[in-house]
């Protein structure tokens, strides 16, 4: 009796059939995975823009100075500036940018000397899928809203 070596034609054939069947949805799964990824960090933004707008209104509070956070569309840069000096400054991620808001005549968020938020705005930024993000910052009640 003969030892077969390798594999008949039809083996490999449904060897090879099989590894591609479960190697074909993985370009899209990752694909899927990645844009989800990117909205995950978009909503993590969020938080980190509603949590550099609070450290600067407890400077400005602490310091009993008016403040003023700047939103730097060119350079995608939040910056906490206080008696003309710079205190803090936020980058926005990589795959992120601001909206510059036509609406508005400045980009900026004005902090009161007690603590509180006397203008009122939102800031817009969209990732690279063009998904859009919104922090509204709303005066009198000094609260944010992600939107």
């Amino acid at each position: 009796m003969e030892i077969k070596k390798g594999f008949t034609l039809i083996e490999t054939i449904i060897a090879v059939a099989v590894i591609v069947t479960l190697l074909l949805p993985i370009g899209s799964i990752i694909k899927v995975y990645k844009h989800r990824s990117i909205i995950y960090k978009g909503e993590t933004i969020k938080n980190e823009i509603g949590d550099f707008i609070f450290r600067g209104k407890e400077i400005s509070k602490r310091r009993e100075r008016e403040g003023t956070i700047i939103i730097q569309t060119s350079n995608n840069k939040l910056i906490l500036v206080i008696d003309g000096e710079v205190i803090d400054q936020y980058n926005l991620k990589e795959e992120f940018e601001f909206i510059e808001n036509s609406t508005m005549k400045k980009q900026e968020i004005i902090l009161g000397s007690k603590g509180n938020i006397k203008s009122s705005i939102k800031v817009r930024f969209k990732d690279k899928y063009d998904n859009k993000y919104d922090v509204s910052i709303r005066v009198g009640v000094s609260n944010i809203f992600y939107e």
